[in-house]
Protein backbone atom coordinates (compact mmCIF):
# COMPACT_ATOMS: atom_id res chain seq x y z
CA UNK A 1 0.00 0.00 0.00
CA UNK A 2 1.60 3.79 -1.01
CA UNK A 3 1.46 6.50 1.26
CA UNK A 4 -1.61 8.49 0.37
CA UNK A 5 -4.13 4.92 -0.25
CA UNK A 6 -2.73 4.17 3.58
CA UNK A 7 -3.51 7.87 4.63
CA UNK A 8 -6.88 7.47 3.06
CA UNK A 9 -7.87 4.40 4.62
CA UNK A 10 -6.58 5.84 8.00
CA UNK A 11 -9.08 9.04 7.38
CA UNK A 12 -11.84 6.73 6.93
CA UNK A 13 -10.83 4.33 9.79
CA UNK A 14 -10.71 8.05 12.22
CA UNK A 15 -14.03 9.08 10.98
CA UNK A 16 -11.99 12.05 9.38
CA UNK A 17 -14.45 14.84 8.91
CA UNK A 18 -12.27 16.29 5.88
CA UNK A 19 -13.09 13.16 4.31
CA UNK A 20 -16.83 12.96 2.36
CA UNK A 21 -15.38 11.23 -0.44
CA UNK A 22 -13.94 8.07 -1.55
CA UNK A 23 -13.23 6.26 -4.87
CA UNK A 24 -11.50 3.12 -5.49
CA UNK A 25 -10.12 2.21 -8.36
CA UNK A 26 -7.26 5.27 -8.59
CA UNK A 27 -5.12 5.29 -5.28
CA UNK A 28 -6.81 2.48 -4.03
CA UNK A 29 -4.98 0.08 -6.78
CA UNK A 30 -2.50 -0.33 -4.16
CA UNK A 31 -4.96 -2.00 -2.09
CA UNK A 32 -4.94 -5.86 -1.63
CA UNK A 33 -7.62 -8.21 -0.58
CA UNK A 34 -6.29 -7.52 3.53
CA UNK A 35 -6.98 -3.89 2.79
CA UNK A 36 -10.20 -4.00 1.79
CA UNK A 37 -11.32 -6.02 4.29
CA UNK A 38 -9.84 -3.40 6.92
CA UNK A 39 -11.46 -0.78 4.33
CA UNK A 40 -15.06 -2.16 4.27
CA UNK A 41 -15.08 -2.65 7.77
CA UNK A 42 -14.02 1.15 8.39
CA UNK A 43 -16.94 2.05 6.03
CA UNK A 44 -19.51 0.27 7.89
CA UNK A 45 -18.35 2.58 11.06
CA UNK A 46 -17.79 5.83 9.30
CA UNK A 47 -20.45 8.78 9.53
CA UNK A 48 -18.75 10.81 7.51
CA UNK A 49 -18.69 9.83 3.73
CA UNK A 50 -21.32 11.03 1.43
CA UNK A 51 -20.07 9.70 -2.23
CA UNK A 52 -18.50 5.94 -2.88
CA UNK A 53 -17.13 6.19 -6.16
CA UNK A 54 -15.85 2.79 -8.49
CA UNK A 55 -13.86 2.62 -11.35
CA UNK A 56 -14.70 -0.72 -12.21
CA UNK A 57 -11.85 -1.29 -15.10
CA UNK A 58 -9.15 -0.58 -12.53
CA UNK A 59 -10.94 -2.38 -9.43
CA UNK A 60 -11.81 -5.64 -10.36
CA UNK A 61 -8.04 -7.13 -10.82
CA UNK A 62 -7.61 -6.14 -6.80
CA UNK A 63 -10.91 -6.55 -5.24
CA UNK A 64 -13.47 -9.37 -6.00
CA UNK A 65 -16.30 -11.03 -5.55
CA UNK A 66 -15.28 -13.04 -2.64
CA UNK A 67 -14.59 -10.06 -0.79
CA UNK A 68 -17.30 -9.84 1.37
CA UNK A 69 -16.13 -7.78 4.39
CA UNK A 70 -15.78 -4.77 1.92
CA UNK A 71 -19.24 -5.40 0.84
CA UNK A 72 -20.38 -6.03 4.36
CA UNK A 73 -19.14 -2.80 5.05
CA UNK A 74 -21.39 -1.07 2.30
CA UNK A 75 -24.54 -2.89 3.38
CA UNK A 76 -23.53 -1.34 6.92
CA UNK A 77 -23.00 2.09 6.32
CA UNK A 78 -25.66 4.86 7.20
CA UNK A 79 -23.90 8.42 5.73
CA UNK A 80 -23.00 7.50 2.04
CA UNK A 81 -25.69 9.32 -0.03
CA UNK A 82 -24.73 9.33 -3.67
CA UNK A 83 -23.62 5.95 -5.79
CA UNK A 84 -21.46 6.47 -9.14
CA UNK A 85 -20.27 3.56 -11.19
CA UNK A 86 -17.82 3.87 -13.65
CA UNK A 87 -17.95 0.78 -15.59
CA UNK A 88 -15.91 1.49 -18.80
CA UNK A 89 -17.76 -0.95 -20.65
CA UNK A 90 -17.34 -3.19 -18.64
CA UNK A 91 -20.43 -5.65 -17.92
CA UNK A 92 -22.44 -4.52 -14.78
CA UNK A 93 -23.37 -8.46 -13.35
CA UNK A 94 -20.98 -10.79 -12.85
CA UNK A 95 -18.19 -8.83 -10.77
CA UNK A 96 -17.80 -5.56 -8.67
CA UNK A 97 -20.25 -3.51 -9.94
CA UNK A 98 -22.94 -6.28 -9.57
CA UNK A 99 -21.98 -7.15 -5.83
CA UNK A 100 -21.55 -2.89 -5.19
CA UNK A 101 -25.09 -3.04 -6.67
CA UNK A 102 -26.27 -5.77 -4.45
CA UNK A 103 -25.46 -4.09 -1.21
CA UNK A 104 -27.13 -1.06 -2.20
CA UNK A 105 -30.26 -3.32 -2.97
CA UNK A 106 -30.03 -4.27 0.95
CA UNK A 107 -28.74 -0.29 2.19
CA UNK A 108 -31.19 1.50 0.02
CA UNK A 109 -32.68 3.91 2.60
CA UNK A 110 -29.63 6.40 3.06
CA UNK A 111 -28.87 6.45 -1.51
CA UNK A 112 -30.47 9.88 -2.90
CA UNK A 113 -28.03 9.82 -6.11
CA UNK A 114 -27.24 6.80 -8.41
CA UNK A 115 -24.92 7.43 -10.94
CA UNK A 116 -23.91 4.43 -13.81
CA UNK A 117 -21.66 5.32 -16.45
CA UNK A 118 -20.87 3.03 -19.68
CA UNK A 119 -21.84 -0.22 -18.39
CA UNK A 120 -22.46 -2.92 -20.73
CA UNK A 121 -26.18 -4.35 -19.79
CA UNK A 122 -25.95 -7.70 -21.90
CA UNK A 123 -26.32 -10.81 -19.77
CA UNK A 124 -29.02 -9.48 -16.94
CA UNK A 125 -27.35 -5.98 -16.65
CA UNK A 126 -30.64 -4.33 -16.97
CA UNK A 127 -32.33 -6.20 -14.74
CA UNK A 128 -29.73 -5.90 -12.01
CA UNK A 129 -30.20 -1.71 -12.92
CA UNK A 130 -33.99 -2.30 -12.16
CA UNK A 131 -34.02 -4.32 -9.07
CA UNK A 132 -31.74 -1.69 -7.58
CA UNK A 133 -33.94 1.55 -9.00
CA UNK A 134 -36.85 -0.72 -7.92
CA UNK A 135 -35.37 -0.71 -3.84
CA UNK A 136 -33.89 2.76 -3.71
CA UNK A 137 -37.44 4.78 -2.97
CA UNK A 138 -35.35 7.62 -1.77
CA UNK A 139 -33.71 8.94 -4.86
CA UNK A 140 -33.29 12.56 -5.91
CA UNK A 141 -30.59 11.98 -8.97
CA UNK A 142 -30.40 9.26 -11.55
CA UNK A 143 -28.07 9.37 -13.95
CA UNK A 144 -27.65 6.51 -16.63
CA UNK A 145 -24.80 7.47 -19.21
CA UNK A 146 -23.99 5.91 -22.53
CA UNK A 147 -25.29 2.35 -21.85
CA UNK A 148 -26.62 2.02 -25.19
CA UNK A 149 -30.16 1.55 -23.07
CA UNK A 150 -32.99 0.33 -25.95
CA UNK A 151 -37.10 1.36 -26.05
CA UNK A 152 -37.77 -2.30 -24.80
CA UNK A 153 -35.46 -1.91 -21.69
CA UNK A 154 -36.11 1.31 -20.90
CA UNK A 155 -39.70 0.30 -19.96
CA UNK A 156 -38.92 -1.95 -16.73
CA UNK A 157 -36.58 0.79 -15.41
CA UNK A 158 -39.66 3.65 -15.63
CA UNK A 159 -41.56 0.76 -14.31
CA UNK A 160 -39.12 0.44 -11.43
CA UNK A 161 -39.27 4.60 -10.89
CA UNK A 162 -42.29 5.92 -11.58
CA UNK A 163 -43.88 5.66 -8.00
CA UNK A 164 -40.40 7.41 -6.48
CA UNK A 165 -42.05 10.72 -5.23
CA UNK A 166 -38.39 11.93 -4.02
CA UNK A 167 -37.24 11.75 -7.72
CA UNK A 168 -36.31 15.17 -9.36
CA UNK A 169 -33.31 14.80 -11.83
CA UNK A 170 -33.47 11.86 -14.39
CA UNK A 171 -30.76 11.78 -16.66
CA UNK A 172 -30.81 9.72 -19.78
CA UNK A 173 -27.80 10.30 -22.37
CA UNK A 174 -26.01 8.49 -24.84
CA UNK A 175 -28.94 5.55 -25.45
CA UNK A 176 -30.95 4.26 -28.17
CA UNK A 177 -34.04 5.42 -27.20
CA UNK A 178 -36.67 6.41 -29.94
CA UNK A 179 -40.35 6.82 -30.16
CA UNK A 180 -41.45 3.94 -27.97
CA UNK A 181 -38.88 5.27 -25.34
CA UNK A 182 -40.03 8.69 -25.20
CA UNK A 183 -43.71 7.10 -25.43
CA UNK A 184 -42.78 5.54 -21.90
CA UNK A 185 -41.23 8.53 -21.02
CA UNK A 186 -44.23 11.08 -21.09
CA UNK A 187 -46.88 8.60 -19.28
CA UNK A 188 -44.62 7.56 -16.35
CA UNK A 189 -43.17 10.32 -15.54
CA UNK A 190 -43.73 14.23 -17.59
CA UNK A 191 -47.84 13.26 -17.65
CA UNK A 192 -48.04 11.77 -14.01
CA UNK A 193 -48.92 14.32 -11.80
CA UNK A 194 -47.47 12.26 -8.88
CA UNK A 195 -44.40 12.63 -9.84
CA UNK A 196 -41.85 15.66 -9.17
CA UNK A 197 -39.32 15.57 -11.82
CA UNK A 198 -37.68 19.21 -12.10
CA UNK A 199 -34.96 17.99 -14.44
CA UNK A 200 -35.11 15.35 -17.51
CA UNK A 201 -32.30 15.15 -20.18
CA UNK A 202 -32.41 12.63 -23.19
CA UNK A 203 -29.67 14.27 -24.93
CA UNK A 204 -27.87 11.43 -27.84
CA UNK A 205 -30.31 9.39 -28.34
CA UNK A 206 -32.46 8.58 -31.59
CA UNK A 207 -35.04 11.06 -30.63
CA UNK A 208 -37.02 12.60 -34.02
CA UNK A 209 -38.95 15.45 -35.10
CA UNK A 210 -42.16 13.39 -33.70
CA UNK A 211 -40.90 12.40 -30.59
CA UNK A 212 -39.67 16.10 -29.41
CA UNK A 213 -42.69 17.51 -30.16
CA UNK A 214 -44.24 14.44 -28.06
CA UNK A 215 -42.70 15.25 -25.53
CA UNK A 216 -43.14 19.11 -25.54
CA UNK A 217 -46.71 18.66 -26.00
CA UNK A 218 -47.14 16.39 -22.81
CA UNK A 219 -45.61 19.04 -20.71
CA UNK A 220 -49.21 20.95 -21.73
CA UNK A 221 -50.60 20.19 -17.78
CA UNK A 222 -47.13 19.50 -16.01
CA UNK A 223 -46.06 22.17 -13.71
CA UNK A 224 -42.85 20.83 -12.20
CA UNK A 225 -40.56 20.84 -15.05
CA UNK A 226 -38.55 23.41 -15.11
CA UNK A 227 -35.13 21.93 -17.49
CA UNK A 228 -35.48 19.64 -20.63
CA UNK A 229 -31.98 18.93 -22.57
CA UNK A 230 -32.77 17.04 -26.18
CA UNK A 231 -28.95 17.94 -27.88
CA UNK A 232 -27.25 15.46 -29.97
CA UNK A 233 -30.66 14.10 -31.41
CA UNK A 234 -31.93 14.83 -35.08
CA UNK A 235 -35.41 16.55 -35.42
CA UNK A 236 -36.59 19.63 -37.44
CA UNK A 237 -35.51 22.22 -35.41
CA UNK A 238 -38.51 24.89 -36.92
CA UNK A 239 -41.06 22.69 -36.10
CA UNK A 240 -39.77 21.71 -32.49
CA UNK A 241 -39.21 25.56 -31.55
CA UNK A 242 -43.31 25.90 -33.01
CA UNK A 243 -44.48 23.54 -30.23
CA UNK A 244 -42.12 24.97 -27.83
CA UNK A 245 -43.91 28.82 -28.57
CA UNK A 246 -46.79 27.14 -28.02
CA UNK A 247 -46.35 25.22 -24.96
CA UNK A 248 -45.14 28.14 -23.67
CA UNK A 249 -47.75 30.80 -24.53
CA UNK A 250 -50.97 29.98 -26.62
CA UNK A 251 -52.13 32.90 -27.42
CA UNK A 252 -55.13 31.57 -29.74
CA UNK A 253 -57.31 32.91 -26.11
CA UNK A 254 -57.04 34.65 -23.20
CA UNK A 255 -58.07 30.92 -21.72
CA UNK A 256 -54.96 29.32 -23.55
CA UNK A 257 -52.42 32.11 -22.51
CA UNK A 258 -53.86 31.43 -19.15
CA UNK A 259 -53.39 27.85 -18.96
CA UNK A 260 -49.95 27.70 -20.82
CA UNK A 261 -46.95 26.10 -19.48
CA UNK A 262 -45.31 28.86 -16.82
CA UNK A 263 -42.85 26.19 -15.44
CA UNK A 264 -40.31 25.42 -18.15
CA UNK A 265 -37.56 27.74 -17.80
CA UNK A 266 -34.76 26.12 -19.58
CA UNK A 267 -34.18 24.17 -22.45
CA UNK A 268 -31.39 22.65 -24.75
CA UNK A 269 -30.76 21.58 -27.89
CA UNK A 270 -33.32 23.55 -29.60
CA UNK A 271 -31.99 26.32 -30.95
CA UNK A 272 -32.62 29.44 -30.29
CA UNK A 273 -29.97 31.41 -32.01
CA UNK A 274 -31.41 31.02 -35.99
CA UNK A 275 -32.69 32.78 -38.92
CA UNK A 276 -35.64 34.42 -37.47
CA UNK A 277 -34.06 36.46 -34.38
CA UNK A 278 -37.25 37.98 -33.37
CA UNK A 279 -39.21 34.75 -32.95
CA UNK A 280 -35.70 33.44 -31.13
CA UNK A 281 -35.66 36.63 -28.85
CA UNK A 282 -39.59 36.01 -28.25
CA UNK A 283 -38.72 32.22 -27.12
CA UNK A 284 -36.03 33.50 -24.62
CA UNK A 285 -38.54 36.31 -23.49
CA UNK A 286 -41.36 33.27 -22.51
CA UNK A 287 -38.73 31.05 -20.60
CA UNK A 288 -36.99 33.88 -18.52
CA UNK A 289 -40.72 34.82 -17.90
CA UNK A 290 -40.95 31.17 -16.59
CA UNK A 291 -38.19 32.18 -14.18
CA UNK A 292 -40.49 34.04 -11.78
CA UNK A 293 -41.22 32.37 -8.49
CA UNK A 294 -44.84 33.29 -8.51
CA UNK A 295 -46.52 31.31 -11.58
CA UNK A 296 -49.80 33.33 -11.44
CA UNK A 297 -47.82 36.27 -12.09
CA UNK A 298 -46.24 34.63 -15.03
CA UNK A 299 -49.82 34.11 -16.34
CA UNK A 300 -50.76 37.11 -15.80
CA UNK A 301 -47.73 38.83 -17.34
CA UNK A 302 -48.22 36.77 -20.45
CA UNK A 303 -52.21 37.75 -20.37
CA UNK A 304 -51.14 41.37 -20.82
CA UNK A 305 -47.93 41.11 -23.08
CA UNK A 306 -49.86 39.07 -25.95
CA UNK A 307 -53.83 40.55 -25.44
CA UNK A 308 -53.49 44.37 -25.16
CA UNK A 309 -56.83 45.04 -25.85
CA UNK A 310 -58.62 42.51 -23.30
CA UNK A 311 -61.72 40.81 -24.07
CA UNK A 312 -63.84 40.67 -20.96
CA UNK A 313 -66.43 37.87 -22.04
CA UNK A 314 -63.91 34.79 -20.27
CA UNK A 315 -64.68 36.63 -17.38
CA UNK A 316 -68.56 36.79 -17.38
CA UNK A 317 -70.36 34.23 -15.23
CA UNK A 318 -73.08 32.11 -17.40
CA UNK A 319 -75.55 30.60 -14.75
CA UNK A 320 -77.58 29.11 -17.72
CA UNK A 321 -77.76 30.20 -21.55
CA UNK A 322 -79.04 33.69 -21.51
CA UNK A 323 -78.74 33.97 -17.91
CA UNK A 324 -75.77 36.82 -17.16
CA UNK A 325 -75.29 38.31 -14.00
CA UNK A 326 -72.65 41.09 -11.62
CA UNK A 327 -71.46 38.00 -9.80
CA UNK A 328 -68.44 38.14 -11.97
CA UNK A 329 -67.62 41.75 -11.27
CA UNK A 330 -65.74 41.39 -8.27
CA UNK A 331 -63.37 38.89 -9.55
CA UNK A 332 -62.95 40.99 -12.79
CA UNK A 333 -61.51 43.44 -9.93
CA UNK A 334 -59.92 41.53 -7.93
CA UNK A 335 -57.91 39.61 -11.15
CA UNK A 336 -57.15 43.26 -12.50
CA UNK A 337 -55.87 43.92 -8.76
CA UNK A 338 -53.51 41.37 -8.74
CA UNK A 339 -52.34 42.12 -12.46
CA UNK A 340 -51.24 45.53 -11.26
CA UNK A 341 -48.79 43.56 -8.76
CA UNK A 342 -47.93 41.60 -11.75
CA UNK A 343 -47.51 43.70 -14.50
CA UNK A 344 -44.00 44.24 -15.53
CA UNK A 345 -42.46 47.55 -16.27
CA UNK A 346 -42.58 46.88 -20.13
CA UNK A 347 -46.26 46.08 -19.82
CA UNK A 348 -47.65 48.52 -17.33
CA UNK A 349 -51.30 48.64 -16.48
CA UNK A 350 -52.02 52.19 -16.89
CA UNK A 351 -56.14 52.76 -17.97
CA UNK A 352 -56.58 48.84 -18.88
CA UNK A 353 -58.66 48.21 -15.77
CA UNK A 354 -61.10 51.09 -16.15
CA UNK A 355 -61.03 50.06 -20.03
CA UNK A 356 -61.88 46.25 -18.93
CA UNK A 357 -64.63 47.51 -16.71
CA UNK A 358 -66.42 49.69 -18.96
CA UNK A 359 -66.39 47.15 -21.51
CA UNK A 360 -68.01 44.87 -18.83
CA UNK A 361 -70.30 47.79 -18.21
CA UNK A 362 -70.98 47.75 -22.08
CA UNK A 363 -71.38 43.82 -22.03
CA UNK A 364 -74.11 44.31 -19.39
CA UNK A 365 -76.06 47.35 -20.02
CA UNK A 366 -80.02 46.17 -18.71
CA UNK A 367 -78.01 44.83 -15.27
CA UNK A 368 -76.09 48.49 -14.57
CA UNK A 369 -79.32 50.35 -15.68
CA UNK A 370 -81.12 48.91 -12.56
CA UNK A 371 -78.45 49.64 -10.16
CA UNK A 372 -78.60 53.78 -12.01
CA UNK A 373 -82.01 54.16 -12.05
CA UNK A 374 -82.44 54.45 -8.20
CA UNK A 375 -85.76 56.26 -6.92
CA UNK A 376 -83.68 59.26 -5.24
CA UNK A 377 -81.00 60.53 -5.22
CA UNK A 378 -79.81 60.01 -1.50
CA UNK A 379 -80.47 56.27 -2.07
CA UNK A 380 -77.77 56.93 -4.83
CA UNK A 381 -75.07 57.87 -3.31
CA UNK A 382 -75.50 55.11 -0.19
CA UNK A 383 -75.16 52.57 -3.30
CA UNK A 384 -72.19 53.99 -4.83
CA UNK A 385 -70.67 54.52 -1.12
CA UNK A 386 -71.66 50.99 -0.30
Amino acid sequence: MDRFSHETLLKVEKNNATLIGLRIGDHTDFFDGSDFCRLGKAIGKNTRLQQFEARLDRVENILHVSDAAFYDGLKRNTSIRELYLDCSNHNIVGGVGEEILKAYQQNHRHLTSLRIYDAELEHGGCEMIVATLRCCTNLVRIELHNCNITDEQLLPIMEAIRGHRSLESLCLDGHNIGNPGCDVVTTFMLENPSTNLHTLSLTNNSIDTICATTILDSLAHNNKLESLYLGGNQFDQPIVRSALSKLLCDTSSINKTYLSNHTLDHIGGIDLAGDNPARDRELRSLLQMNRTKYKSYVAIRKVLKYHPMTDMEPFFEWLEEGDQNLKALPYVIGWFNRAEIAASSDNPMGTRKLSAVFQFALAMPLLLEGISSLPNKDDEIKVLEG
